[in-house]
């Protein structure tokens, strides 16, 4: 009797204990799977609220003015590119590009800050050429002088997109003053708008004849350097620009009878000889072939 009063404790005893030690030895797996997906913390959700409710403010443009003060000191620090910013500044843009708008009395304020905020967009770089180049073009009076300079910093960020839109204006017979100050962007459609700057040119247009040659005497020599860049297989960022002009100043301190390339016994006195240089073995470096080779040093 003794021993099976000691076998029913024993059986109670493990039963009672049996759910308590499934618990402790769930708990590690439980604790495991929290550190594998952790839950959005307070601050992020709060961080992302904030931002979605400068998106909403900013993109509000019913006052312009009082909306740009107050975020003029956030936008830098937390506002990113959004698609949300494409609508709203997609609509002031087309606004302001007829020769007036419905509505200006504002002072195209709208349009300033839209043009401050349009890096936020998300366009791709043909619509977003698009966009800035019409009210560029427009004669809205209300319009600034320095909001058209902004534009036009845009736009020489998408250099391809707008040489083209250039070219296509000339072609259709737009003359004005923005059309020409736009020919200096040089891009894949500078070549052919060079044509049709000396159409206009030797038309006999006395109108716009002399800002016909004006623009065409800087266009020849940008399209010959950015034809030179891209067969030294240079592109268009910063580096390789100014990487590019240093190779033109110093064939030019060395280039003694200034025919534009380097022989041998020109760049004898450089302390790095470019011989490798001349890629076609012609006894002469030019710009193009020297730049080249210092890209290639540059990325060894």
């Amino acid at each position: 009797m003794y021993y099976l009063k000691t076998l029913v404790l024993v059986a109670v005893v493990g039963l009672w204990l049996q759910p308590v030690i499934a618990d402790e030895q769930e708990q590690p797996a439980a604790e495991t799977a929290s550190k594998e997906e952790p839950s959005e913390t307070n601050i992020e959700r709060i961080r992302s609220e904030f931002e979605d409710l400068l998106i909403a403010q900013a993109t509000d443009f019913s006052s312009p003015t009082a909306t740009l003060a107050k975020m003029s000191n956030l936008s830098n620090k937390y506002l990113r590119a959004d698609e949300r910013f494409n609508q709203p500044i997609r609509e002031v843009l087309l606004r302001y590009a007829s020769s007036r708008s419905p509505d200006d009395s504002n002072g195209a304020g709208d349009l300033s800050m839209a043009v401050q905020m349009f890096e936020l967009t998300t366009f791709p770089p043909e619509v977003a050429a698009e966009l800035l180049f019409k009210p560029l073009l427009s004669e809205h009076p209300a319009i600034k002088d320095a909001t058209r300079s902004q534009i036009k910093s845009l736009l020489s960020k998408r250099p391809d997109e707008t040489s083209l839109l250039v070219l296509e204006a000339l072609r259709r017979g737009e003359r004005s003053p923005y059309v020409f100050s736009l020919t200096g962007i040089t891009g894949e459609a500078s070549e052919a708008v060079a044509g049709e700057l000396l159409k206009i040119a030797k038309s006999g247009d006395a109108e716009h004849t002399p800002a016909a040659l004006e623009s065409l005497a800087s266009v020849i020599d940008e399209v010959e350097r950015f034809n030179q860049r891209r067969q030294a297989g240079l592109g268009s960022d910063t580096a390789d620009t100014k990487l590019f002009k240093y190779a033109r100043r110093i064939v030019a301190r060395y280039d003694r009878n200034q025919d534009g390339s380097l022989t041998k016994d020109e760049y004898r006195s450089m302390l790095s000889s470019p011989e490798p240089a001349d890629a076609n073995q012609d006894g002469a470096i030019n710009v193009a072939e020297y730049a080249k080779w210092l890209a290639e040093q540059r990325n060894r």
